[in-house]
């Protein structure tokens, strides 16, 4: 194995650059249903459908080039020729951190670590989740009271209406009764 130029800067690969199955820097990075992008060989080749990253059903035929990272990759790579060639690659991974060669305290500090991370982000999550849930109440409530503050109004006007409907009907029954006797009043002279 040939040795690396401190020049090469191993330590600096942006993360996305590389591939979250294979943990190398990716030559043609896909978008897969999930919205992670991917090593395509990788993707392609893990042996069930679900996502590597959300544990979700996923249809690995449908994958989409993710060009505006393929040409920062060769952006890069075309300043360390050397991080495309396969001694660099085990390089890169022995630089990564490697779960199977860790003791079980440095594997279960980092699970913890990891775990504390997930709370965190889940407790946030949720304390947002709840905020928009109270803030919904409150609009809805102000809804319920909006409708039924107009719903009385209507219903007031209504009353009102059939107020007047009745006087009406009754000024023109009382009229028809009057015509009605000025008519039999008439027909008797």
């Amino acid at each position: 194995m040939s040795e690396i130029s401190s020049t090469d800067k191993f330590d600096e690969i942006p993360e996305e650059f590389l591939c979250p199955i294979t943990l190398d820097i990716m030559e043609d990075p896909v978008i897969c249903e999930d919205g992670y992008t991917y090593e395509r060989e990788a993707i392609i080749s893990i042996s069930n459908s679900l996502s590597p990253m959300t544990r979700q059903p996923i249809n690995k035929r449908i994958l989409i080039p993710n060009r505006a990272l393929k040409q920062s990759i060769e952006k890069f790579t075309s300043k360390f020729p050397k991080l495309l060639t396969q001694e660099s690659k085990q390089v890169k991974k022995i630089t990564k951190p490697d779960y199977i060669n860790m003791n079980k305290e440095q594997y279960d500090k980092l699970s913890q670590e990891n775990l504390n991370e997930c709370y965190t982000e889940f407790v946030n999550v949720l304390s947002e989740y709840v905020m928009r849930m109270n803030a919904i109440d409150v609009k809805r409530s102000e809804v319920i009271k909006i409708l039924k503050q107009r719903s009385s109004e209507e219903l007031e006007k209504q009353n009102a209406i059939g107020a007047k409907r009745n006087k009406v009907i009754k000024i023109i029954k009382q009229r028809s009764s009057e015509e009605i006797e000025r008519q039999n009043v008439s027909d008797d002279n």
